[in-house]
């Protein structure tokens, strides 16, 4: 079960990598089935994942899940009413994918280190086709298929600075943002884990390409939900870093801090053109102009959803799960009649017009309590090298858990999910640390010993 399971983990990170490209060669139809290889991915993980439930920190998650489902019955029951399939579709959207955060676990968390931080190393490494990709896009016509749409439309009219807005191999430009979020922390991983167990340097591993990768596929896009929020959970990270009072792992986040500085310096004299959308789109920000797009969207944001009952009087369970989703208008005339006339962008808002308050109760409850997990588990990490890792993995988790659109876009939902499981895959990997660190000081040795378990035993 548990090489099945990491199969499915590769499956599904890769699937999410490719999504975009892998539809844009597919006809129409399949383009569109394809949509749903994310949940069969995920469906399948949670089949496993149920086979044999997670004790300690996961098992809370676990609980929280089944809790979740159950209080939420009411509006499922609500929207069968008006369209069964809506019901399913809807009840997928909220309680499928935290599978991917027990999958983790269970994939993972009884393995050796050097296996356990394959899927970070691999994400990492994306990085190289990535960026790659998204430069010939830059290169290419609006009009060259790589830069059309998934359903083969024109996209210059989204181009700022008469640069298109790349999205790389990813379907929209936001789906590369949130993977470059998750990239953080995997990159962390690969540089502070892969070296300790397997030296030398990989090329593929050395950090000063991974960061200066990072940094153009961070801006490429020309989107500010990238750049700044990438910024912000570093922030945050930091942040923990300082909490939990471990300056060895605050020494090498400044360390890396400055070699992202240099390799910005680096992309932005190598690669130029990567940055004109961004800078165009960010450039009226000291007009003024920009700032006040920001605090008009955070004011929509924090308090809009407040007043929505003031213009479309969802009632206490809203219109029913799911409406608020793209696409579901092709799968469910109520959705469509409904999407015909009322519209959220911000996260709450969203969930308010699905909802009500009862499911703005319920599922942020539910969001809060996984962050609160995260961040038991989190300084519940020892070792440097985890903890910088989990802190990053953290302020994603804090970052997208609060502000982000969980319950309308499955693509972050299980970026999200991943994060999570991120945390409890560190905390369960600690044992293996701490042996280390005992037997460094113990022999006085340089070279960390190979292992084959957590436990500490040695090959």
């Amino acid at each position: 079960m548990k090489k099945g399971l990491q199969y499915l983990v590769f499956a599904l990170i890769g699937v999410l990598i490719c999504e975009g490209i892998i539809r844009k060669v597919l006809p129409g139809g399949l383009s569109t089935v394809f949509i749903l290889v994310k949940d069969g991915l995920a469906f399948l993980i949670m089949l496993l994942v149920l086979q044999n439930p997670p004790k300690g920190r996961a098992g809370l998650v676990l609980a929280a899940w089944a809790g979740l489902a159950v209080v939420m019955l009411p509006m499922i029951l609500f929207t069968a009413i008006k369209d069964p399939i809506l019901a399913v579709f809807g009840a997928k959207q909220y309680l499928l994918f935290p599978a991917v955060a027990l999958g983790m676990v269970a994939a993972f968390g009884q393995t050796s280190p050097l296996e356990a931080t394959r899927p970070y190393r691999y994400m990492a490494w994306a990085l190289y086709p990535i960026v790659a990709l998204s430069l010939l896009q830059l290169a290419l016509p609006p009009s060259h298929w790589l830069n059309l749409s998934v359903a083969g439309e024109d996209l210059s009219a989204f181009s700022a600075g008469g640069r298109l807005r790349v999205s790389g191999p990813f379907p929209f430009v936001a789906q590369y943002s949130w993977f470059l979020h998750v990239a953080i922390y995997a990159i962390a991983l690969t540089l502070m884990v892969r070296p300790a167990l397997e030296k030398p340097w990989s090329w593929l591993s050395h950090p000063l390409p991974l960061l200066f990768l990072l940094m153009i596929a961070n801006f490429i896009s020309g989107s500010r939900l990238s750049a700044i929020g990438s910024a912000l959970i570093v922030v945050v990270g930091i942040c923990f870093v300082l909490l939990r009072g471990k300056g060895k792992s605050l020494r090498e986040i400044v360390v890396i801090c400055a070699m992202a500085g240099l390799a910005l310096l680096a992309a932005r004299m190598v690669a130029p053109a990567a940055f004109e959308a961004f800078d165009v789109r960010s450039g009226d920000l000291l007009e003024g102009e920009v700032g006040e797009e920001y605090m008009d969207r955070m004011n929509h944001a924090f308090f809009g959803w407040i007043y929505l009952y003031e213009h479309y009087q969802p009632g206490f369970f809203g219109y029913g799960l799911g409406v608020m989703s793209n696409g579901v208008q092709n799968i469910s005339a109520h959705a469509a009649q409904v999407r015909s006339q009322v519209w959220g962008e911000a996260d709450l808002a969203n969930t308010v017009l699905e909802g009500g308050y009862y499911l703005v109760a319920i599922w942020m409850s539910f969001r809060l309590f996984i962050i609160a997990v995260c961040i038991r588990a989190f300084f519940s990490l020892q070792h440097s090298r985890v903890v910088l890792a989990g802190a990053l993995a953290l302020g994603s988790v804090i970052f997208n858990g609060l502000f982000s659109t969980l319950g309308i876009q499955p693509p972050l939902a299980i970026w999200w999910f991943l994060s999570v499981g991120t945390l409890l895959l560190l905390e369960n990997l600690e044992p293996y640390w701490r042996a280390v660190a005992a037997e460094k000081k113990k022999a006085g040795e340089t070279a960390e010993p190979q292992r084959d378990t957590l436990s500490g035993t040695s090959v």
